[in-house]
């Protein structure tokens, strides 16, 4: 085991000796040692040593260095290193990480934002529809778009509710097709404005029956609707069309 003090060159420590190191020594490096780690050390790096850094020591590390995390060490991150990540190193994160991400991990991001539309989809459908409403609101536009069909269908209507209204009226119309009543349902207004023609015609007779009529009143594309949708409205519905 090599002797460690705040003098240290790590980048100098054979891969061997990154091994050895023990989550006491990984504590008391600096910011700047952290940051020194090269990308061939960062291999030997385990969990239970990268868990022994603090918020600010993990945000040392190199984007690089993170995106060369196996999954497995990946997923056994604790809350620190999540809170402390950059904008930088949530960019890096890989698909493959990706898919071990649990939601309590993806609720300690403080910028969620920046993170790959590629790599956002590979989250696990339950894990993601388990994901805070707070971390929902700071997906962009572009990310809402990607979302799998798979995510989308985990989201509670609660949560559903409030998806910026701007994202739910970019969604493309074979995802919106596949709403369930009780996310129809739940839609407030300012997104109901948003909903464009074509994902209308997507949905059945059935699904826009279960919308409300301050929604369906706040859709305005009301000539974008089909015969048997229209059948399937109530008197109600249709009035406020």
């Amino acid at each position: 085991m090599p002797t460690i003090n705040s003098t240290t060159d790590i980048s100098a420590l054979s891969t061997a000796d990154v091994s050895s190191l023990t989550p006491a020594q990984m504590s008391g490096l600096t910011t700047t040692q952290v940051a020194a780690f090269t990308s061939e050390q960062i291999p030997f790096l385990s969990a239970s040593k990268l868990n022994s850094l603090d918020s600010a020591q993990f945000a040392a590390l190199d984007s690089l260095d993170v995106s060369l995390i196996s999954p497995s060490n990946f997923s056994q991150l604790g809350t620190a290193a999540f809170a402390g990540m950059t904008t930088g190193q949530v960019a890096a994160i890989t698909s493959a990480q990706a898919t071990k991400l649990t939601y309590t991990q993806l609720d300690k991001l403080t910028n969620i934002s920046a993170m790959e539309t590629a790599d956002l989809t590979k989250l696990v459908a339950t894990e993601f529809g388990l994901m805070s409403t707070a971390q929902l609101v700071n997906l962009t536009t572009a990310q809402a778009v990607s979302l799998t069909v798979a995510q989308i269908n985990a989201l509670s209507t609660a949560k559903f509710s409030k998806l910026a209204p701007e994202d739910l009226g970019a969604l493309n119309t074979s995802t919106f097709a596949t709403l369930s009543n009780g996310q129809l349902v739940a839609l407030t207004t300012a997104q109901a404005a948003q909903i464009t023609s074509s994902q209308i015609q997507a949905l059945t007779a059935t699904q826009l029956a279960a919308m409300t009529t301050d929604d369906l009143s706040a859709i305005a594309v009301e000539t974008a609707l089909s015969v048997p949708q229209l059948a399937k409205l109530s008197a109600a519905q249709k009035t406020a069309l």
